[in-house]
């Protein structure tokens, strides 16, 4: 993926990269080439991406990656080390706060099928 951005970049062309939510993965290969590619620290990639995508929030993995990244690259981690939990955190419905499961597609199937009112008011409020 750093050969493809820098391609595009080389070129005089932009990049986009995404992922479901805009957060985590995307997030995590921006953060990933700006170290590797651009000299930058953890701390000072994530504080230049989250001024320019406040969403930014890898997952607890996805963070010891990257902070491991950052040893290998600069001798020492520029951040606290992460605190992994066991499992995954499982996504509340804001209708009947059950616990649907830990990915946002389960929590959409619920709403879907269970709350069909409260979703179609959610998805008319979002266009």
């Amino acid at each position: 993926s750093n050969e493809f951005i820098d391609g595009a970049v080389r070129s005089g062309g932009g990049v986009l990269v995404h992922c479901f939510e805009g957060r985590s993965r995307s997030a995590t290969l921006v953060l990933a080439y700006l170290m590797d590619r651009r000299g930058r620290t953890l701390r000072e990639a994530m504080a230049g991406l989250r001024a320019a995508h406040p969403p930014t929030l890898p997952n607890p993995g996805f963070l010891a990656q990257l902070r491991d990244l950052d040893v290998s690259l600069h001798g020492r981690a520029s951040t606290r080390p992460v605190r992994r939990s066991s499992q995954p955190a499982a996504k509340t419905c804001p209708v009947c706060a059950k616990q649907v499961g830990i990915s946002m597609s389960s929590l959409t199937a619920h709403m879907r099928r269970h709350h069909p009112e409260a979703w179609e008011q959610r998805e008319a409020s979002e266009k």
